[in-house]
């Protein structure tokens, strides 16, 4: 088999949680010389994917793809500097770095990253103009995750409710990187009448929609307000102010 033929085997087997097939058809792609697969061995290794749990190695395999020009791969070490594990140190400058270099080749994930960093003051100064920015040329482009942050920065920070309403209603639309927060922030928008002509009906029934779908805001919202929901499926939504995009 051809390295990208293994890597393809390696991507199935993953996808059916053959983990330590996909494992093995990695590490023969990568041999190979094989990017993608790099960056998949890589993967394998910082979460103990059909392999013991190593993050030195996963740095490795990361580095190896990136002297190959991924740019996947600075976002990937980007994520293990800033999520560290099992001995690896967090190193939030050093993520910063990296989600810098492959926000320059505008990579939407690394753009919506830097934001995060630039809110908490994680690896630079806090800086919520810089975050705007980040957040702003991804989410005009439907980048869901960014436009709900955005959102919340105009809302929460700035007072610009008209422009809260605009991202959370872009957020609601969006078709990639999605909020699961999106259709109740939206919802608690009409309901309350946030930056837009109140409409309680319109947003019940997001909140509704929100809550039927396992989203513990928009549940917690309808107790607080009276109403009833019910559930159609079990979830572990993130109720955190912002989306990390780690639920995702």
């Amino acid at each position: 088999m051809r390295a990208s033929e293994l890597n393809d085997a390696g991507k199935q087997a993953y996808r059916e949680k053959d983990y330590v097939k996909a494992f093995e058809y990695y590490k023969k792609a990568a041999v190979s010389g094989n990017v993608e697969a790099l960056n998949n061995l890589g993967d394998c290794y910082e979460k103990g994917k059909g392999t013991k749990q190593d993050c030195f190695m996963a740095k490795e395999c990361y580095e190896g793809a990136l002297e190959r020009g991924s740019t996947i791969a600075l976002i990937n070490l980007g994520d293990l500097y800033e999520d560290g594990g099992e001995g690896f140190p967090i190193d939030y400058n050093k993520a910063f770095d990296f989600f810098s270099k492959a926000a320059e080749k505008n990579k939407a994930s690394a753009l919506f990253r830097l934001g995060l960093l630039y809110v908490a003051g994680k690896g630079c100064s806090k800086d919520i103009g810089k975050a705007i920015e980040c957040y702003k040329k991804i989410a005009d482009k439907g980048y869901g995750l960014a436009a709900r942050n955005l959102a919340i920065i105009y809302e929460e920070d700035r007072g610009e409710f008209e422009k809260a309403f605009e991202y959370y209603k872009k957020a609601a639309e969006a078709k990639q990187a999605k909020s699961k927060n999106a259709e109740y922030s939206l919802g608690r928008c009409y309901y309350k009448g946030i930056g837009c002509i109140q409409d309680k009906q319109k947003g019940l029934d997001l909140i509704r929609k929100s809550a039927s779908e396992g989203n513990e805001n928009a549940k917690k919202f309808l107790s607080a307000n009276g109403y009833k929901h019910v559930d159609k499926q079990s979830s572990d939504t993130n109720s955190s102010l912002f989306d990390d995009g780690q639920s995702e």
